[in-house]
């Protein structure tokens, strides 16, 4: 018996060795998005003091239980002891400055992980205005799509427990110095002819296109590279289509309050649209419009899809913007 104890607990001694050298120190946040249990323990699910995560607060990470993680250590104030295991699937993480930065990554390039995504549209003139040597930024026609709509930049998929670090799940896993040195796209006829229209790079020359497939279309794979941007396109098109884009053009040159624009797109999208959105500016004009979206981009209309979004409304652009008129300096 005294042996057989003796075994056991070189036994545990060893598993507790093991478990505790597979764990990765890391440095960041969740926040948290359900009410989650905090452990003491992972493998007794020991709680002392009944604690649980709160709604929408950020927590300290201090470290993952192993590469592709499943568990993170949290830092919860006024517990004991203070640092708690949760569930990845409990919050929003951000890491920053991981100790194991390839360990890290692994987890965050592996196709088909997406549990949402985000579609990013600019309002070119003002993205030019920030850019002015590239190509597409010479032409000031205002005749052309990118005078009158919102442009494509690209279609994302989300991990949240990557936060903005998923990403390059295919055969290039890093960012080229620049977008035309990734690889040429085997695109359709009809597909690029599409692209030429919504994203002015992929017309000019510059080779955003590239960029976002080989960074984020990699990591979706339901589509082949034109699925992918068929549905880029698709979304871009009834974004503007929706009657966004007619109220942009009306408010060219003006300088708009924030507000009115989310009302607008309520409008045109449904009640509370806008808290899907997230609105960036530069220099007082309105650039780059950020939508979240579900897993699942089904060929439902883009305000269907914006209910099943989770909420995420974000406003760096204060209580008015500018709708800036294509034309570098104007």
């Amino acid at each position: 018996m005294k042996l057989s104890t003796a075994l056991m607990a070189f036994f545990c001694f060893c598993l507790n060795i093991s478990l505790a050298s597979a764990s990765i120190k890391v440095t960041g946040e969740i926040v948290a998005t359900k009410e989650c249990e905090a452990y003491a323990s992972i493998r007794k699910q020991s709680n002392p003091g009944d604690v649980t995560l709160r709604l929408a607060v950020s927590y300290s990470v201090v470290e993952a239980n192993k590469a592709s993680a499943t568990w993170y250590r949290i830092k919860v104030e006024g517990a004991k002891p203070v640092r708690r295991w949760v569930n990845a699937d409990c919050g929003v993480l951000t890491l920053r400055e991981p100790l194991n930065t390839q360990a890290v990554k692994t987890d965050c390039n592996t196709v088909g992980q997406a549990d949402g995504f985000k579609l990013a549209l600019s309002w070119h003139p003002a993205f030019c205005e920030t850019k002015p040597n590239k190509p597409e930024c010479k032409v000031d026609d205002a005749r052309l799509y990118q005078a009158r709509n919102f442009t494509l930049h690209g279609l994302w998929p989300n991990k949240q427990a990557c936060g903005i670090a998923y990403g390059f799940c295919g055969k290039v896993r890093r960012t080229m110095r620049s977008f035309c040195n990734y690889p040429k796209l085997t695109l359709s006829n009809q597909i690029r002819a599409q692209l030429n229209e919504v994203m002015p790079s992929a017309l000019e020359g510059s080779c955003l296109q590239r960029h976002e497939w080989f960074k984020h279309g990699s990591c979706e794979d339901d589509w082949d590279v034109n699925g992918y941007y068929e549905v880029s396109v698709r979304l871009t098109r009834e974004f503007n289509e929706s009657g966004i884009a007619k109220w942009m053009q009306a408010n060219v040159g003006r300088t708009v309050a924030t507000r009115d624009f989310q009302l607008q797109v309520d409008a045109s999208l449904g009640v509370d649209a806008h808290k899907r959105l997230q609105l960036k500016c530069k220099k007082g004009n309105l650039v780059d419009v950020y939508i979240n979206l579900p897993k699942d981009l089904s060929d439902q209309p883009l305000s269907q899809l914006l209910l099943a979004a989770r909420e995420d409304l974000a406003n760096a652009c204060g209580a008015r913007f500018k709708i800036d008129r294509i034309g570098v300096g104007r």
